[in-house]
């Protein structure tokens, strides 16, 4: 019975004493593409994943003030972070003790 191959074989391996030479060998470094691509130049850097579990209307909101103001979701983010950091202190706590009342503990 023949045993069937895979449409895309490597082979038969080399004999010992055609391999016994380049054993000893390095293999050269491979030259880097300099092909740039649209992914390339879309890429930001950015590649943690921040997932979270929200309301359906909290989601709502998110996504029509990304959608007003033309922002992506981490852009929007960075915004509200920015603004949550510049607040003063009374009123953060303020802030988080109102949302501890609603969401309690």
């Amino acid at each position: 019975m023949k045993t069937k191959t895979p449409k895309y074989s490597l082979g038969e391996p080399p004999k010992p004493t055609e391999t016994r030479h380049t054993l000893n060998e390095s293999e050269p470094l491979p030259v880097a593409s300099q092909k740039v691509d649209g992914r390339t130049l879309r890429r930001t850097g950015r590649s943690a994943q921040f997932n979270v579990m929200l309301s359906p209307d909290f989601r709502e909101q998110i996504s029509q003030a990304a959608e007003t103001d033309r922002l992506t979701y981490p852009q929007l983010l960075a915004v509200m972070l920015r603004a949550y950091s510049e607040l003063p202190p009374e009123t953060k706590n303020a802030y988080i003790n109102d949302l501890m009342a609603t969401w309690g503990k």
